[in-house]
Formats: structure tokens, sequence, C-alpha cells
């Protein structure tokens, strides 16, 4: 069976609503960051392997080569999406001085939320 990458904005919503106790919610928001990316990245990945013919090479570098392929494929909306969730993740998770918001987290789930519904797989 094949895993489901909306999973992963599952459970960044909750992570980020409710950290578990004796988690700290910083931790929990840059997390949750960070899984609305890889939801929103892997969704997109998928259906543009299915959709849109793109071959991943499985390296670091497909994270912009799917930028540039959806670019071609005239989806810029998500890619513009993209964008700006792989910089909110790169921020929380290499950053130590990045500003951590319950804003940034809302809108890392809404964003992402808003690429998985455009990319519609089925």
């Amino acid at each position: 069976m094949s895993f489901n990458w909306i999973e992963f904005l599952n459970i960044a919503k909750k992570l980020g609503v409710n950290p578990p106790l004796n988690v700290n919610k910083e931790a929990a928001i840059r997390t949750s960051v960070s899984r609305a990316y890889y939801a929103a990245y892997n969704h997109s990945s998928e259906y543009a392997k299915i959709k849109l013919s793109f071959k991943p090479n499985n390296s670091s570098r497909d994270h912009k080569n799917l930028q540039t392929w959806l670019e071609r494929k005239n989806r810029l909306p998500e890619v513009r999406r993209l964008k700006q969730l792989a910089q909110w993740r790169k921020g929380c998770d290499y950053k130590k001085d990045f500003v951590i918001t319950d804003l940034l987290y809302t809108k890392s789930i809404e964003i992402a939320e808003k690429v998985i519904l455009s990319l519609n797989i089925k």
C-alpha cells in the first residue's frame, strides 16, 4: 500500500495546535511547518509524475526540479506556494533565530492545503 503524503499534513495540524506534554511549542511549530511543506511537496511530486510526466532523479535537486517542471506546465500558483513553504521550512529547520509564530503555523497549513487541493491526483 502506498503512503498518503497528506498524513504529514494531518500530523502537522495536530502537533501545531496541541503539542503533547513536555513538547516545546516552538519545536512543535517548527516541526509542523516542515511537515506541511513535505506534505505539499510530495503530493505535488506524485501529481507531477502521474499527470505531467515528471521524472524525479531521487536527489535533493528534485525540489527545485519539481518547481521548474510545474512552471513549464503553467502551474504557477502551486510553484509560488511551494517556494513559500520551502523558504519557511528551511528557516524552521536550519535557522535558530528564525521568527516562529502561530501565524507562521496557520499560514503554512493553509498554503499546504491549497497546494494539495489544487493538484487533484484522482
